[in-house]
């Protein structure tokens, strides 16, 4: 098989699935199915070795990734932070009909951002929203307190509205917190994440101080992936336009720094393929954290240190499989990625480009830059088309057009 990272990508997404559906009521069928199969080879030789090789990775990679999104499931409702969540909501006697409590925690802080006017820092599996001056002294890895109103993460209500039960639970989120009170307990810090926000917050600040409110605005969220400074008017106009990419640090953005730099490292600073590689990286490591991680971006950071992986070894380098193996990692790391849209959006187009774009384009033998361009455009829109249409029930067909003219 030319491309075995594809029937592993399938089988991955089809044993979550799978999984999803029948919770673990499905593991007796599956290892009915798999013992079927085996027998069938033993017993009356019906398979050759080589497609037997194939059902054996597929029912391997399938039954792990059953498993795996039932362990996530399982970890997720028994989280001992949100069991204990609960309980002392309980204790309280909750207001069912707005599901929301009045209640005091403690733990430590791993991220943090901002959100408007108010500063959202992440603590096991909370989202808690502060005042930027009761917060500002607030670092990674401080220990806090926090008293407030709590509410749980709830589904969406409405076909076509925004599924925020499946997005944060990816994300590993059950409750958000409206901070009345906070207070530090423990002083300790991560200090290289605390740097990178930093940095992050101090070029935000130049780029305010350097350009006028519009321009800032789309620079920080081009190149920083900070939206905070953005008119929430002028964001919906992209949106519903199909170009709220270009407002958003995209996979294609993470991919051209990285061939610049390793490019450079190559041949102006003249170093080996090992050494450049691995310094772009650990650069590329720390851009794709700096800028938020958004599944776009690492996604094109492992695509990226698989090519540089593939130049070291000797290997050609093959845009669909790597594409196989990074969507592959994300969900055995994170299985509810397979129902993110960014995730879905960002692997639907580089698969139209490498299973469509390049055969047509190279089929045909298309020179003309202008009739690429459109050809891999209509296919873009074409493989994407589901997603919108199906999370956001709308989907604008000039976003092509616009697209492209927003390139000029």
């Amino acid at each position: 098989m030319k491309r075995p990272w594809l029937l592993i990508l399938t089988a991955c997404v089809l044993g979550e699935l799978y999984g999803l559906k029948f919770a673990w009521k499905g593991t007796a069928v599956l290892l009915i199915i798999l013992l079927i199969l085996f027998l069938i080879h033993y017993k009356f030789k019906k398979l050759s070795k080589n497609n037997f090789k194939y059902i054996i990775i597929f029912s391997t990679v399938f039954t792990l990734s059953f498993l795996r999104i039932n362990i996530e499931n399982y970890l997720y409702l028994n989280n001992p932070q949100a069991l204990y969540i609960e309980k002392l909501m309980t204790n309280k006697a909750v207001d069912k009909r707005n599901n929301n409590s009045e209640i005091t925690l403690e733990g430590s802080v791993s991220h943090i951002s901002q959100k408007g006017e108010k500063l959202r820092l992440t603590m096991g599996c909370i989202i808690i929203y502060a005042d930027v001056a009761a917060a500002k002294e607030i670092k990674i890895g401080n220990g806090i307190r926090v008293s407030g109103r709590i509410k749980t993460v709830k589904p969406a209500s409405n076909p076509g509205e925004f599924d925020a039960e499946y997005y944060y639970r990816a994300l590993g989120i059950r409750f958000f917190i409206s901070a009345k009170k906070l207070s530090l307990v423990k002083h300790g810090y991560n200090l290289p994440l605390q740097f990178l926000y930093n940095l992050r917050a101090g070029t935000t600040e130049a780029l305010i101080k350097i350009f006028n409110q519009d321009t800032s605005a789309f620079a920080a969220a081009a190149l920083l992936g900070e939206k905070n400074l953005l008119d929430e008017d002028i964001y919906e106009l992209y949106r519903k336009n199909g170009i709220a990419h270009l407002l958003a640090i995209s996979g294609l953005h993470a991919a051209i720094f990285g061939v610049a730099l390793y490019t450079l490292l190559r041949k102006k600073a003249r170093l080996g393929f090992t050494a450049s590689a691995l310094i772009s990286g650990v650069v590329l490591i720390i851009y794709a954290i700096f800028t938020g991680a958004s599944i776009s971006v690492v996604r094109a950071v492992a695509m990226l240190l698989i090519a540089f992986t593939a130049e070291i070894i000797g290997r050609t380098y093959d845009l669909v499989s790597a594409a196989g193996l990074a969507a592959y990692a994300l969900l055995m790391y994170s299985p509810y990625n397979l129902f993110n849209s960014g995730f879905l959006l960002s692997f639907s187009a580089v698969l139209a480009i490498g299973m469509a774009a390049a055969p047509i384009i190279k089929k045909y033998k298309i020179k003309n830059k202008i009739l690429t361009a459109l050809i891999t455009g209509i296919l873009l829109q074409i493989s994407t088309l589901p997603v919108p249409s199906q999370n956001y029930l709308m989907h604008p067909v000039w976003n092509v057009h616009v697209s492209h003219c927003s390139l000029i």
